[in-house]
């Protein structure tokens, strides 16, 4: 009886150090956008994490500071994040 009662102490521990980590995760992949009635001003995120999304939305629109251009996400050619045309810095794959 109180080997099943700590066997459920044990579960429910990490059950809830797994719901933590996963609220934390969500939590660091949240980006807000900034609107003024001046100006609009997307999430910022150096090139690395800009390729880790793991699945952005058609339209999704980033400030890259790693080569200082906004990229909006677009499915073109195998090349996900495509660059502005005026801008030269590698797509990203």
């Amino acid at each position: 009886m109180c080997s099943q009662f700590l066997l459920r102490c044990d579960v429910l521990k990490k059950l809830f150090t797994f719901l933590l980590w996963v609220g934390a995760i969500l939590q660091l992949y949240a980006q807000s956008t900034t609107f003024t009635p001046q100006v609009m001003v997307p999430p910022r995120l150096s090139y690395d994490a800009l390729i880790a999304i793991p699945s952005p939305m058609e339209g999704s629109m980033v400030f890259d500071t790693t080569h200082k251009v906004v990229r909006v996400f677009k499915k073109i050619n195998g090349f996900r994040w495509p660059i502005p045309h005026n801008k030269r810095c590698r797509p990203v794959c």
